[in-house]
């Protein structure tokens, strides 16, 4: 839980701060660019690395189709994600992709905090395998669901409007 929340969270702050690093020099730029990119790769990798914990102790009998339903919403955010990006690129240029995804993410981390609760012992579930919508009606997995789908939301359009800002130096 802990480590969900704190992924979530270094996430949404780390993307938020690279919205805004249009505003700095071109040297200034590229040093930032990667200090910030690995604190986020850092609070990615917590959050991707807890869903998955999350998953096995909340379904230990149905961790298959949990997993199949979490990476179904992964699937269709990275579909989503860089129309959207384009979109609020046009919309508001370098920073707003950014600010959406950090801010939304930040947001998560505030509501996984009121919604998870504390660690607790699975209970006994019945045989009887649940459907997709029954999952998605435990909090947890709906906020695990929702969280990948927006993971994969913002490294789909953040990754489209990279690339103008990268032209100038002329790389391949």
């Amino acid at each position: 839980r802990r480590t969900f929340i704190a992924g979530i969270l270094i996430t949404g702050v780390a993307t938020t701060f690279f919205g805004i690093l249009d505003k700095t020099e071109m040297n200034t730029f590229l040093v930032l660019s990667f200090a910030i990119r690995i604190v986020a790769a850092l609070g990615d990798a917590a959050l991707i690395t807890a869903n998955f914990s999350l998953v096995a102790v909340e379904f230990p009998r149905y961790i298959a189709t949990t997993f199949a339903t979490l990476e179904t919403f992964f699937g269709l955010g990275l579909i989503v994600g860089p129309t959207l990006g384009g979109i609020f690129y046009e919309l508001g240029g370098f920073m707003l992709p950014f600010l959406v995804v950090g801010v939304s993410f930040s947001l998560l981390g505030l509501v996984a905090c009121v919604i998870m609760t504390v660690d607790k012992e699975p209970d006994d579930l019945d045989e009887k395998a649940p459907g997709i919508f029954a999952l998605l009606k435990v909090p947890s997995v709906s906020l695990a669901a929702f969280s990948i789908l927006a993971g994969a939301i913002s490294m789909g359009f953040l990754s489209a409007t990279l690339e103008p800002h990268v032209r100038q130096f002329n790389l391949s």
